[in-house]
């Protein structure tokens, strides 16, 4: 079988050609079609080491894929793309098994640290390689995905944080924006953006609704923390939460996880 990094599934052909160019330049290689129909017999034939999607496709959807791939392919990180990223599509998107998403039109360097960090998934994965991090050790917290998580503290208060698809996988991080204490955030809105001194801008999706208490601001002068330890010294900020027993119903409680296991 044939291989190639991205199989990009987009029916607008600008958006699926400017995607493939920035990508390529990057130094990956990628093929695009335009639907899902096309897309099948191509995840049959070659291997991928990711899949980027829209969510909004005729005929099938990119959720549709999403499942068919997580079914078959369980190992193949897929990001969706949408230019409709409301709360639903986020909590139903990391529910089924997205790696991460891509909110459209999309930011040069966003789409370009999203893969990057998509694809050195895939190969820690594909190579069996754990982490490069500390052994964490946590009790059961309540997560978005792979991708982020909740712990409620005693005082019922909410500290939010990273999931394993952020561990030992962000190079060079160079700067965090953390969000104002005050703030408010909803579920499946971001939360946190980073940037690496490579210029890959990343994204951390909140799990939870609430106003945000207090942020880790031990960040700003050690970002690397966010993906060495984000379980534990690496975690974002707390909040108190809103809308707490609807939300927890989107989310998988469960113990942080070797992504590999």
């Amino acid at each position: 079988m044939t291989g190639t990094d991205i199989l990009i599934v987009e029916d607008e052909a600008v958006v699926g050609t400017a995607a493939q160019r920035i990508l390529t330049r990057s130094g990956v290689s990628v093929q695009v079609v335009t639907d899902v129909e096309s897309a099948r017999p191509l995840l049959n034939e070659q291997t991928f080491r990711a899949i980027l999607s829209d969510l909004m496709l005729p005929g099938a959807s990119g959720l549709d894929l999403l499942q068919e791939v997580r079914s078959g392919q369980p190992d193949l990180p897929f990001v969706l793309m949408t230019g409709y990223a409301t709360v639903e599509n986020v909590a139903a998107a990391f529910k089924h098994g997205a790696f991460d998403i891509l909110p459209k039109p999309f930011d040069l360097v966003e789409l370009i640290g999203t893969m990057r960090r998509t694809l050195r998934f895939s190969d820690r994965i594909r190579s069996s390689e754990p982490p490069a991090i500390e052994p964490e050790t946590t009790g059961d917290r309540y997560f978005m995905g792979e991708h982020s998580w909740a712990e409620i503290e005693a005082d019922g208060v909410v500290r939010i944080g990273a999931g394993e698809t952020f561990a030992g996988l962000l190079e060079d991080l160079d700067w965090v924006e953390l969000p104002e204490k005050g703030n408010d955030l909803r579920q499946g809105t971001r939360a946190v953006r980073l940037l690496s001194k490579n210029e890959e801008f990343y994204r951390v999706w909140s799990p939870l609704t609430g106003t945000v208490l207090d942020v880790n601001e031990e960040l700003m002068s050690r970002p690397d923390m966010l993906h060495q330890r984000p379980a534990t010294d690496g975690w974002l900020l707390r909040m108190y939460p809103e809308r707490l027993s609807a939300e927890l119903e989107e989310l998988t409680k469960r113990e942080w996880r070797n992504p590999i296991a």
